[in-house]
């Protein structure tokens, strides 16, 4: 089946939020869910808001980082997207919420989403509740284990019409292809619309450390395409860096010159079309400018001097600004794209 590429980007797109937004409230009172009585318990009560906030958290970042990246790089590229970043992503909701959480299939793409333990069992649940006529995005499963200190949920994850493209029984070659190239063992086709494609989960400890560590770095708001953008600009920085260590131990003063070069003063023209530029505070190329002078020196050290020395305590002063950048920003994604 071949797709326009214009329109296959905008069914991927509208599948991906199809799947991660899914909303269902919190005052559901599916089959399987905690009893009244339990919820009047406030540790447990506070337990299961954070596991409902987490999922929503989780569905927002993953739609929003994924409908940035499909904007940026198209939808093959979405699938290394999913491959590398979604994990990451769910890493970074569950230190933010103080849960674990990830989501499993009924047929997986990833190993690492296959259903085990408690969620086996309420996955085989919401699949029996689902043949029998339920929504699978209104299900949802609240177990509170007293013993174990946790509460268990789970919400169910419908197969929207967009999903198809990615999850139908025919999927278009070019993101097909790329779905193999990453996935040896990809099940997660055939799913038809309306059916159960998976869950969310989490589990949420019913008491909290008395306090969590505080990041009192300074947050710069940025949306998820500009974070992206800062992203790459910093790998480009650590490629950099890796690429002049390597040359310094060969004794390779031309690659040497040549990647410093790229990062001396004026290098920062190159990313001025990009949005992440406009929303950084004016301190922060208080430390970049010198960097760049930083690495000037290194190059005119790589053409003239040729001491590894005084080229390492050059490079190392550059990463030193580096370094002090992330000790003292963060970012903080907003709602902009």
């Amino acid at each position: 089946m071949r797709v326009p590429t214009l329109s296959f980007a905008i069914m991927f797109s509208i599948g991906a939020v199809a799947f991660a937004a899914a909303t269902v409230p919190a005052s559901s009172n599916a089959q399987g869910a905690a009893p009244a009585a339990d919820a009047a318990n406030p540790d447990a009560a506070q337990a299961v808001s954070r596991a409902e906030a987490a999922v929503a958290d989780l569905g927002r970042s993953l739609r929003e980082a994924l409908m940035a990246e499909m904007a940026g790089k198209g939808p093959v590229a979405s699938i290394d997207f999913c491959h590398e970043q979604a994990p990451l992503i769910a890493e970074a909701v569950s230190q933010r919420h103080g849960v674990n959480i990830g989501r499993v299939g009924v047929r997986v793409r990833n190993p690492d989403n296959a259903p085990v333990g408690w969620r086996r069992d309420v996955l085989d649940a919401f699949a029996a509740r689902a043949a029998a006529g339920e929504a699978p995005q209104t299900l949802q499963h609240t177990q509170i284990d007293s013993a174990q200190g946790l509460v268990r949920y789970a919400r169910g994850i419908g197969t929207e019409p967009a999903c198809q493209v990615c999850h139908g029984a025919s999927v278009a070659e070019p993101v097909r292809a790329a779905i193999q190239a990453r996935y040896l063992a990809d099940a997660a086709t055939g799913f038809e619309a309306g059916s159960l494609r998976g869950a969310f989960w989490v589990e949420a400890p019913l008491s909290m450390p008395a306090a969590l560590p505080v990041d009192h770095r300074v947050a710069i708001p940025l949306s998820s395409l500009h974070q992206a953008e800062l992203r790459e600009e910093m790998r480009g920085q650590l490629m950099t860096v890796q690429g002049i260590v390597g040359a310094l131990a060969a004794k390779d003063w031309t690659a040497v010159a040549t990647l410093a070069d790229a990062r001396g003063p004026g290098s920062g023209r190159a990313a001025a079309g990009k949005g992440f530029r406009t929303q950084l505070p004016a301190e922060w190329f208080e430390l970049s400018r010198p960097m760049h002078v930083d690495y000037a020196a290194l190059a005119d050290e790589a053409r003239n001097g040729k001491r590894i020395e005084i080229a390492l305590g050059h490079l190392e002063s550059a990463t030193s600004k580096c370094t002090a950048c992330h000790a003292t920003y963060r970012t903080e994604q907003t709602s902009r794209r």
